[in-house]
């Protein structure tokens, strides 16, 4: 049975719908083109549909994704952005271009690979760019026979079209995104590795001159020096291995840094119990190192002055 006006309007409504689903759950951009021609050729009834990306040069467009199109096609073929083009003709309009008759149109001269594949008849409307820039190119349905394009057919396809837009707008912002946390990331482990190996270098100094030192005084004074320079080098091996680089787990971070001070201090005695009952929390590095720090001289003070026939215990819990 024939499809009325209102059957078309329908398909096309649910097409936008579908597509506008697909292109904010996708990351695919060729996936995300490839759907809108997909789409846009079984709304319209068209054998064909191609998304066409103006190249850098601003000369050209290049085939990126289409329907219906022979091996060759698509991601391959390059047309100029010639006024004497349907293609550059619609770009130096910048508003929808219909050919309803191949064999009549005196406007311009369709693509030879248009005319390899049949095409009688077409619509060509404009992909905007982001915020006023430069367009994306164009996308374009086929049809193999001479037909009349309606008002509400160029609408949808330019509704479409600017929805598509939108979409290439989104994958470049979450490109340029994700490219910038790379490079962020990067610059973090540099920086990791770099302040990692200066507190290693500082506290093997102060190590070697704790051992070379006879005044018991400046023994322990290096000592605690040591002890918190660790709290700090602690807290980097935490962020480094952290998905993370501004949380940490603080009950590991403390059990590490009370390890630490138990080691340094040759804790010996089997009688003695040093432990950390710790939940599982997540703090900012802000919020650690002093932490860190205070952990670090409640554990060197107990094992100074406290008994070591008996138990040290440092309970973290979190509370309402």
């Amino acid at each position: 049975m024939p499809r009325t006006e209102i059957d078309a309007l329908l398909e096309q409504r649910e097409a936008i719908v579908a597509f506008g689903r697909m292109a904010l759950q996708s990351s695919d951009l060729n996936a995300i083109l490839t759907e809108a021609c997909r789409l846009t050729s079984r709304a319209l009834e068209t054998e064909l549909a191609k998304v066409m990306e103006l190249r850098e040069d601003g000369q050209s467009l290049r085939v990126v994704a289409g329907v219906g199109w022979q091996d060759g096609i698509v991601g391959e073929e390059t047309v100029p952005a010639l006024q004497s083009s349907s293609e550059g003709f619609a770009l130096a309009t910048g508003k929808p271009v219909v050919s309803e008759s191949e064999r009549s149109e005196e406007r311009f001269d369709y693509a030879d690979f248009l005319k390899r594949h049949g095409v009688k008849a077409m619509v060509n409307v404009v992909i905007p760019g982001a915020d006023g820039q430069r367009p994306y190119g164009l996308l374009q349905v086929d049809s193999t026979k001479p037909r009349d394009f309606s008002k509400n057919d160029v609408e949808f396809l330019q509704s479409y079209a600017n929805l598509v837009g939108a979409a290439v707008d989104r994958h470049v912002y979450s490109e340029r995104l994700a490219e910038s946390l790379r490079v962020q990331e990067r610059l973090f482990d540099e920086l990791q590795h770099r302040v990692k190996n200066n507190i290693a270098t500082i506290a093997s100094i102060l190590r070697m001159k704790a051992r070379r030192t006879a005044n018991p005084a400046v023994k322990t004074e290096l000592a605690d020096v040591i002890s918190r320079i660790e709290v700090l080098a602690e807290l980097h091996r935490n962020l480094a291995a952290s998905s993370r680089t501004d949380r940490v787990d603080l009950g590991g971070y403390l059990s590490a840094i009370v390890s630490n001070v138990a080691a340094f201090s040759e804790v010996t005695d089997e009688a003695f119990r040093l432990e950390v009952d710790a939940d599982r929390v997540q703090v900012g590095s802000d919020m650690a190192i002093p932490l860190g720090l205070v952990a670090n001289e409640f554990v060197t003070n107990s094992l100074k002055h406290g008994s070591r026939t008996d138990e040290i215990v440092l309970t973290l819990r979190l509370t309402e």
